[in-house]
């Protein structure tokens, strides 16, 4: 699959991006991907969108039918799977009704409960059993390891368990010799989580590099080959989610997104610190050094968090909202992002911090006219206003006020300042070159609103 494989490196996937242009492909124009090709965790399709797509009888389609909807798209010309950016743009009304039935089913069967990983039980390793004299002599060296193992006095879990648990400065040099004593070992003899649990453990707070990684990997291998299944469907949840942490540390992206999948597979949440992390790793990993096509970009970001939709229902953090809205490319999207930070206890501070970052992606999906961005700056307000029926804080009358000006709409920007005061720090009114003859747009409404900066 194209596309997805270019986010199958360990470090930076955008590096390898094989949409080089992020262009769609002009062939799949007319295809319309099902709901289960869509690769979006927060596309928020609304009933009212669904209702007037059906009844739509001139060229239905949704999301203005811009070439925005991260898919997997079937080329028939070259008979394999294409990731892309479609649109949902419906050539024939007869499979309109067809495709809403198939998208309500398709939401339904992926509805996920999540637990949080913070109320899982603690992973408890197994006491380990080492002779006084064997603490004493026993040292994190290659040397002094492989000769107390041949002794023959202390299981190799054991000793290396002691070792993590009282050496974890020294873990990059424990681990490839616990991989090499491991290899000598039978799978009738490996028993590896608890290690595995330490050496996680030991890593947190130390840099991880791609050497250390490799080595794991290698050391998750033997652990399948021990239970004759992949590691992911045996090791405990809370153990999972430390290989998560140590993924990211290492900034290992793809087995970063793998092992997340793995946990959502359980019904597992991370917890916010670790969400955090990982959606920075996203924005470090596919940045515009990485990636500098803005469409390319935005399609290895989707594909990252593809399957992201029931942690979005179950958190949502202001780092995650930051990034999510930077992935965003139509107001129903930040709309939809918005309805879902409402549902979290800490909503208004989350949506507080990322004032700025909504207001000014709303009014910036549409290059011209400047009336249409306006009107999706008043959509998100009007939204706004419910989550704080007190009034909006200062963030939000600040950053509309400027998105208003910037556009043009002198007449929105002064029914926000009569309703909240003028914005502190504002000094000047800035210079446009738009030209509308609208009400709110013309030049006795800028008169009007410098009237009112005078008077402050």
């Amino acid at each position: 699959m194209r596309g997805l494989q270019a986010v199958g490196k360990v470090v930076s996937p955008a590096k390898k991006q094989s949409l080089a242009n992020g262009m769609p492909l002009k062939r799949l124009n007319n295809h319309v991907p099902q709901p289960n090709q869509i690769m979006h965790p927060f596309l928020g399709l609304t009933q009212t969108e669904l209702g007037l797509l059906c009844c739509t009888e001139c060229e239905p389609r949704i999301r203005s039918g811009k070439q925005i909807i991260p898919a997997m798209v079937r080329d028939p010309m070259k008979d394999q799977t294409e990731y892309t950016h479609a649109k949902l743009q419906f050539p024939l009304l007869t499979n309109i009704s067809a495709w809403v039935k198939d998208h309500a089913m398709y939401q339904y069967s992926s509805e996920k409960q999540l637990v949080s990983a913070a109320t899982l039980p603690a992973f408890k390793a197994a006491e380990t059993e080492i002779p006084e004299a064997i603490r004493a002599v026993c040292q994190p060296s290659a040397q002094s390891i492989e000769g107390i193992i041949a002794a023959g006095v202390v299981s190799t879990e054991d000793l290396f368990q002691f070792l993590l648990e009282t050496y974890p400065a020294r873990a990059k040099t424990i681990l490839p010799i616990l991989l090499r004593e491991y290899q000598k070992l039978p799978p009738a003899e490996l028993h590896l989580e608890g290690t595995l649990h330490r050496a996680l453990l030991a890593f947190e707070g130390q840099t991880v590099d791609k050497e250390d990684i490799e080595v794991l990997n290698r050391l998750l291998d033997n652990y399948s080959t021990e239970f004759g299944r992949r590691y992911e469907q045996v090791l405990d949840a809370t153990v999972l989610q430390q290989l998560l942490r140590f993924y990211i540390s290492g900034s290992a992206l793809t087995n970063s997104r793998t092992t997340l999948q793995f946990l959502l597979k359980r019904g597992v949440c991370p917890i916010p610190e670790v969400l955090d992390a990982y959606f920075l790793l996203l924005e470090k990993a596919i940045s515009v050094k990485s990636q500098p096509d803005l469409q390319a970009r935005r399609l290895a970001k989707m594909a990252c968090i593809a399957g992201c939709a029931p942690i979005l229902k179950h958190t949502i953090t202001a780092t995650m909202l930051r990034v999510l809205t930077g992935c965003a490319a139509h107001t129903g999207e930040i709309l939809h992002l918005v309805e879902l930070a409402a549902g979290m206890p800490s909503c208004k501070e989350v949506l507080q911090e990322n004032a700025v970052q909504l207001v000014n992606a709303v009014s910036s999906f549409a290059p011209s006219p400047a009336v249409e961005n306006c009107t999706n700056i008043s959509l998100l307000l009007q939204r706004l206003e419910q989550i704080y029926p007190d009034g909006l804080p200062k963030q939000f009358v600040h950053a509309a006020s400027q998105a208003y000006m910037h556009n043009g709409n002198w007449g929105a920007a002064a029914v926000i300042w009569n309703r909240y005061g003028v914005p502190e720090g504002l000094v000047e009114i800035p210079v446009v070159n738009i030209r509308c003859r609208f009400p709110g747009f013309r030049q006795e409404d800028r008169q009007h609103l410098e009237t009112l900066l005078k008077s402050k």
